[in-house]
């Protein structure tokens, strides 16, 4: 805490007595893939908010199994599908800020050029990549409601360990990590 303080009083006193990063004083204007990004990043602090709410809720559960307060969330929340959002959450939301990073530095460390269309295809990427996910937990969900029968390994859970998801949105996230990897190779070349 002293440390923190006495170099936020200097600065606060006189701040360009500090270094300048010699990466950020020559950091161009952003471009338009760039300014694209954000949309990445709220998505990731969403997918944060829900971990929080479903292992939230799960804590309650252990204390009392029958309500959340009063209401009966088992009903329609159960807590199979809680675990599941609560251990999908943290991949999702780590791989997607991975994802928005690399995208918004590789024109960066490219010169500040873009290939031409690429903030097209990163908002092309946002929405496959937000309807896969999407897809994935609404699938889960009536998988455990059993509202999907024979489908279930398509579009409800495989069964997996970790990455519960149907082989439908398997094959749909492969697809959008390959597209990943071609807008970043294609914003380096």
């Amino acid at each position: 805490f002293a440390v923190v303080y006495f170099i936020s009083e200097s600065f606060l006193k006189n701040p360009d007595a500090g270094p300048m990063d010699a990466v950020l004083s020559t950091f161009r204007p952003l471009t338009p893939s760039q300014r694209r990004i954000g949309k990445y990043f709220l998505a990731v602090a969403a997918l944060l908010l829900v971990q929080i709410a479903a292992g939230t809720i799960m804590a309650h559960s252990y204390y009392d199994r029958t309500s959340f307060y009063g209401i009966a969330i088992n009903d329609f929340l159960p807590f199979n599908f809680l675990r599941d959002v609560h251990i999908q959450a943290p991949i999702v939301w780590i791989g997607l800020s991975w994802i928005g990073a690399a995208l918004f530095l590789a024109p960066a460390i490219a010169g500040g050029q873009e290939a031409k269309g690429q903030h097209y295809l990163v908002d092309l990427l946002f929405w496959v990549t937000l309807l896969i996910v999407a897809g994935a937990l609404i699938g889960n969900y009536f998988g455990i409601m059993g509202v999907i029968d024979e489908g279930w390994f398509w579009f409800g859970n495989q069964g997996l360990s970790y990455i519960q998801l149907g082989r439908f949105w398997q094959i749909g996230f492969f697809i959008a990590l390959a597209l990943w990897i071609r807008l970043v190779i294609r914003a380096l070349w």
